[in-house]
């Protein structure tokens, strides 16, 4: 499902309230028969920001293994799901040694890896260059 919606309309707030980041002003958000919160501490949400959200002082390989170890769930090995995302090579390097596409690709690894039933994306691709935006998102 895709949200599509002018700047400013509360895309954003409405993937934070999905994923119990932030309140709802009113009613309850379900996620299948759970509330935000039980799927949230089951585990079934994966999130990827607008700003990649990884650990400076990490390597990439452990930004990916952080995420999966806080998930309890390993999902897809840490070094394949990298790879899938063109980073093979790239493992080792910490944040200030990445682009800002390759940053937002760690990023959207980390969310993905340990393998989510649902998966928050707020504009994952608005970072990457059009040639890899066309290659991940099909």
């Amino acid at each position: 499902m895709a949200l599509v919606g002018s700047s400013g309309c509360g895309k954003t707030t409405l993937l934070r309230i999905v994923a119990e980041l932030q309140q709802p002003s009113t009613g309850e958000v379900r996620i299948g028969s759970c509330s935000a919160a039980e799927a949230r501490r089951a585990r079934l949400l994966g999130l990827v920001s607008q700003r990649p959200a990884v650990l400076p002082w990490k390597r990439a390989i452990d930004d990916v293994r952080f995420t999966q170890r806080i998930a309890r769930r390993a999902g897809i090995r840490a070094e394949q799901v990298l790879e899938e995302f063109g980073l093979a090579g790239h493992e080792a390097k910490r944040a200030r040694q990445l682009s800002g596409g390759m940053l937002q690709r760690v990023n959207i690894a980390s969310a993905i890896a340990h393998d989510p039933a649902v998966l928050l994306m707020d504009e994952p691709f608005s970072a990457l260059d059009e040639m890899k935006r066309e290659e991940i998102g099909s």
